[in-house]
């Protein structure tokens, strides 16, 4: 864990001490997202999509829904968001990192980020906020060496964590 990790680990534990709702979108000025480290476990590859308001390559996350639980979250949103198809490890969820940074909205998430796996059989095109993976294209799968070229380095110590056993 280093000390960005930390910082936001402090954060999260000091918002649910809170009596705000962890997981609202208007709990300001920070709340709780969740997102996906999504791995294909034949290639090892990551898997990134161009974010349409950030226009940045991140991995696929989003807003948590009333009662809905982040591990939920991370599954919903990456499917969303690529139209792939994914799942927890077979152990059960595996929060991989913990990040805090800007979201496009002008307050704070404090991103709860899971392990999730595919074998990449299912579409590559999403519902509604991906446009294709041809030239152009906002999905990338992307070697875990070459991430830090590609994206902050938040996500580049998250990959940093994947385990050996998946």
């Amino acid at each position: 864990m280093d000390g960005f990790e930390q910082a936001a680990i402090e954060q999260l534990r000091a918002l649910l001490e809170s009596d705000e709702d962890p997981f609202a979108r208007t709990t300001s000025p920070r709340h709780v997202t969740a997102s996906g480290i999504v791995l294909d476990r034949r290639t090892g590859t990551i898997l990134l999509h161009l974010h349409r308001r950030l226009g940045r390559w991140l991995q696929p996350g989003g807003h948590v829904e009333a009662g809905e639980a982040p591990s939920a979250t991370a599954i919903r949103e990456t499917h969303e968001e690529t139209g792939i198809l994914v799942r927890h490890p077979l152990t059960g969820p595996r929060i991989l990192h913990i990040d805090e940074h800007p979201g496009p909205d002008g307050h704070l998430h404090i991103d709860l980020r899971y392990l999730l796996l595919t074998d990449r059989r299912s579409p590559r095109i999403g519902p509604g906020e991906v446009t294709g993976t041809g030239p152009g294209a906002t999905l990338r799968w992307v070697e875990p060496a070459t991430i830090a070229h590609i994206t902050d380095g938040s996500l580049e110590r998250a990959v940093r964590r994947l385990p050996d056993d998946v």
